[in-house]
């Protein structure tokens, strides 16, 4: 058990060092990736509304929306985006607290992405 535990860590940190490497390369599309693998790798080795799975899954619906926004990244979609930031606020919201500045920042992000999102649909119909 304490092999897998360490295991798990270990692929956390490279994990989490490919990820900063990335952004700070501007490399998207890798870093998106990076941060899906992140947050599976939180799911499981934490409980479900740790607040580092809350940061991680924040993390990527950033991503996701910033992507889909500047059309960076093929496959990249709202949807996802705001799946992602919905269970960040959920377990930003447990872990923090509604009126903590961060669950207000994952929320205004999650607004963004619903609108834009309607938008989308009201403009391709």
């Amino acid at each position: 058990k304490d092999v897998d535990v360490e295991r798990n860590m270990t692929t956390i940190k490279a994990n989490e060092q490919l990820y900063k490497t990335q952004i700070e390369y501007n490399d998207m599309s890798g870093a998106m990736e990076t941060a899906a693998n992140l947050v599976a790798l939180y799911r499981c080795s934490l409980f479900s509304h740790h607040p580092v799975q809350g940061l991680a899954l924040f993390r990527l619906g950033k991503l996701q929306k910033q992507a889909v926004l500047q059309q960076d990244i093929s496959g990249a979609s709202l949807t996802a985006s705001i799946q992602s930031l919905t269970t960040a606020v959920q377990a930003l919201k447990i872990c923090f607290g509604s009126d903590h500045p961060l669950t207000k920042e994952a929320l205004l992000e999650l607004q963004e992405a619903e609108q834009e999102l309607s938008i989308d649909t009201l403009y391709s119909n």
